[in-house]
């Protein structure tokens, strides 16, 4: 997914693609890998007993998990808030 819409951003193709709402779709896909990764690191950290390295990685996890969360919620206030404010203008 993160190729595709590398791709559709690299030829612009978001242009010719009107039917899409873009910022939404690429909204629900960062949710969703912010869910998987909150996912991974929950069950990382249930099998981490005792085994540093593990729970390393699931402290990692979760702070990637923390940063992706802050990452979709200032996408979304950024490219959907100011979209609808600048249409009410």
């Amino acid at each position: 997914m993160i190729l595709a819409f590398y791709l559709v951003h690299l030829f612009r193709l978001y242009r010719m693609l009107t039917c899409i709402s873009w910022p939404l779709s690429e909204l629900l896909h960062y949710l969703i890998g912010t869910l998987l990764l909150l996912i991974a690191s929950i069950v990382t950290a249930s099998k981490s007993y005792n085994q540093s390295g593990v729970v390393a990685g699931a402290i990692f996890g979760f702070l990637a998990t923390f940063l992706c969360l802050a990452s979709v919620w200032l996408s979304y206030k950024i490219s959907c808030v100011t979209q609808s404010t600048d249409a009410a203008v």
